[in-house]
């Protein structure tokens, strides 16, 4: 759709219409919205496992094994979970639908 600043513009230019293109941001917005992926019964990692070998190397290790960088982002997704569960509870008893700072110090 050539809208009517297009005679300003220019005979050689088309101006399109904004309300044309924030249409289909919209349904691109709404068709964004997806479930986490899941890999059996266990869910996708979020935590990476470079970031596992940078935290033991912090505390000292000279050198670290895959296997032993899978386990650490394991215990600490299955911790990290527990936390946030109890941290959405803890605001939803609260009466909010934001969880805070607080409320993930008190899951712990």
């Amino acid at each position: 759709m050539v809208g009517q600043c297009a005679k300003r513009a220019g005979p050689r230019t088309t101006v399109r219409m904004a309300s044309a293109g924030k249409k289909t941001k919209t349904k691109e917005k709404n068709k964004k919205k997806e479930k986490i992926a899941f890999f059996g019964d266990t869910m996708k990692p979020i935590l990476s496992v470079l970031g596992m070998e940078k935290l033991l190397k912090r505390a000292g290790a000279p050198r670290v094994s895959e296997d032993a960088k899978e386990a650490l982002r394991d215990v600490l997704e299955n911790y990290a979970d527990t936390v946030s569960k109890k941290a959405v509870e803890f605001s939803k008893h609260a009466g909010r639908r934001t969880v805070k700072a607080d409320d993930v110090k008190l899951a712990r």
